[in-house]
């Protein structure tokens, strides 16, 4: 299977769609076709990919209750059922520190298991409980006498080896000691922001409809083929993704004269080729054709990357006379639902009902259409002209009506004339300056 062919279910697997239990295909043929069973025993029979295309394969599924496991989350804070004057924080599961008024002592990985252990004297609490046992009592650095530390660290960040990965700086009350400036201390276990490139495995997301963070798998990696980032709207139901990592984790700052790699297929801006496990400019393509087929990545400066406008995004389409492409185009329902996918992009196909795209809107409130930016319908060029209108001359003319007189329609005969006052048998017909037209009836 290349890089851009996508996994095909195969029976015994376990997929899940964008929400909701998952499925489980138990039969597949070699014309395309799936069925899959729900956890309601319903059997779903698809002649094509239409349904279970934007699903992802989840190895480790076993049954229709089964629940991606939630990475554990450190730090951790945990103090004792008993009031006392000190609390543990857990830096992972080998690791963490015992904090008290005036104490500071290392804990073993069979000290962690032990204070997570359930039931027992321990319970979990966040860090602002957790601080809330010991004083927060400033203190200078016993070793420079300069800077001030927390209770129970020995040590300010710059002379204590166990305040820099230990300490949480707090804000200390704007008592001022000659010139020092206390700086908080940034530790790599911190949960930070990751929007300096696109979402990678291990990398944890959030959608935002209330669910708790995740870790990213590489199913949901390549299912958005690598593009998922920070801040990314979901095209077919409108959420924002958040990703964060540990500080440790942190790519670093992007530099324009760094290598921007990517997959098929190659872009215009494309400079360098994957072939034959090693790094080609394009131009090697103009003698070696064949070679072609041989491509697998591509890579650019990132300093040549186009804008941010690019052919393939997503624009909606709001020329009101347009009638959709089947194939091309995609249109929302909007706030009516349409065979299962409420709120959700569904391509335009043959079978659908074929509208302007500004009737579509009034029979579907809400409802919109959009396109790829190179699939963007191009609009007429409006050109105004002028036309020089000959010369006329204007002639005097009269109109006449048959008096009283209908014909089958009920519409009454009009007769026109030029240089003549009267007409025998006809009444003249006058205008009231208004846009109207009389006639005189004796009384």
């Amino acid at each position: 299977m290349n890089m851009t062919e996508q996994k095909k279910p195969i029976a015994g697997e376990w997929w899940f769609p964008k929400s909701g239990k998952p499925y489980l295909c138990v039969a597949t043929n070699d014309r395309g076709g799936t069925v899959f069973k729900s956890h309601t025993e319903t059997f779903h029979v698809c002649i094509d990919d239409f349904h279970w295309k934007h699903w992802h394969h989840e190895p480790q599924c076993d049954s229709f209750d089964w629940v991606e496991p939630v990475a554990d989350v450190w730090p951790k804070w945990y103090v004792t059922r008993i009031q006392n004057a000190h609390y543990y924080r857990l830096d992972s599961s080998q690791c963490g520190q015992c904090i008290g008024e005036n104490s500071f002592e290392r804990v073993s990985s069979v000290d962690v298991a032990r204070i997570r252990s359930s039931p027992g004297p321990w319970i979990e609490v966040t860090e602002a409980e957790a601080l809330a046992r010991v004083e927060p009592l400033p203190a200078i650095c016993p070793m420079c006498g300069i800077n001030f530390i927390e209770p129970g660290t020995g040590g300010c960040a710059g002379c204590n080896e166990f305040a820099v990965d230990s300490v949480t700086w707090r804000s200390l009350p704007s008592t001022p000691v000659g010139t020092v400036k206390i700086t908080p201390v940034e530790s790599l276990d911190d949960w930070v922001t990751q929007d300096r490139e696109p979402m990678r495995v291990g990398d944890q997301g959030k959608w935002d409809n209330g669910q708790p963070w995740w870790q990213a798998q590489s199913q949901f990696v390549d299912r958005f083929q690598g593009k998922a980032c920070h801040g990314m709207v979901d095209p077919d139901d409108g959420l924002t993704l958040s990703v964060r990592c540990l500080r440790r984790d942190l790519p670093p700052v992007k530099s324009p004269d760094d290598w921007v790699v990517g997959p098929l297929p190659v872009p215009s801006y494309a400079t360098e080729l994957w072939i034959d496990s090693e790094w080609r400019p394009v131009s090697y393509l103009d003698g070696h054709r064949a070679a072609e087929h041989s491509i697998t990545h591509w890579r650019c400066l990132r300093i040549d990357l186009p804008p941010v406008e690019l052919p393939d995004d997503w624009v909606e389409i709001n020329d009101l006379s347009h009638m959709p492409r089947d194939g091309v185009d995609w249109f929302n329902g909007g706030d009516r639902f349409n065979g299962g996918h409420q709120r959700k992009w569904i391509m335009h196909e043959p079978c659908h009902v074929r509208s302007s795209v500004g009737e579509y809107a009034k029979s579907s409130p809400g409802g919109k259409f959009r396109c790829r930016r190179e699939d963007l319908p191009k609009q007429p060029l409006m050109i105004e002209t002028y036309v020089e209108q000959p010369a006329v001359n204007r002639v005097a003319v009269r109109l006449w009506v048959k008096s009283m007189i209908m014909d089958q329609d009920g519409d009454v005969p009009v007769r026109m004339t030029v240089n003549r006052d009267s007409l025998p048998g006809w009444l003249p017909v006058y205008s009231d300056g208004n846009g109207g037209w009389f006639i005189e009836v004796p009384r």
